[in-house]
């Protein structure tokens, strides 16, 4: 499994969709890219959605959120 943190995201002038897409590329099929945010990444969701992937969100506490992307089987 991938994971990305957008907190510790050291390149400010990097979006963390791009690393995510980035890491979905990679991605074996039932793979999964943990995306770990202080928001609901709505806009991100929408375009792995777009491309194919299975997602889901897991809020663990306040300010923190899980994203899953997963490549389904073919």
């Amino acid at each position: 499994m991938a994971s990305i943190d957008e907190r510790d995201a050291d390149d400010e002038d990097r979006m963390t969709v791009t690393a995510v897409l980035e890491a979905a590329a990679r991605v074996k099929p039932t793979e999964i890219v943990e995306l770990i945010t202080t928001f609901v990444p709505a806009p991100g969701i929408d375009l792995m959605r777009k491309k194919g992937f299975l997602i889901w969100c897991v809020e663990r506490e306040t300010e923190l959120v899980k994203t899953y992307f997963s490549k389904p089987a073919v």
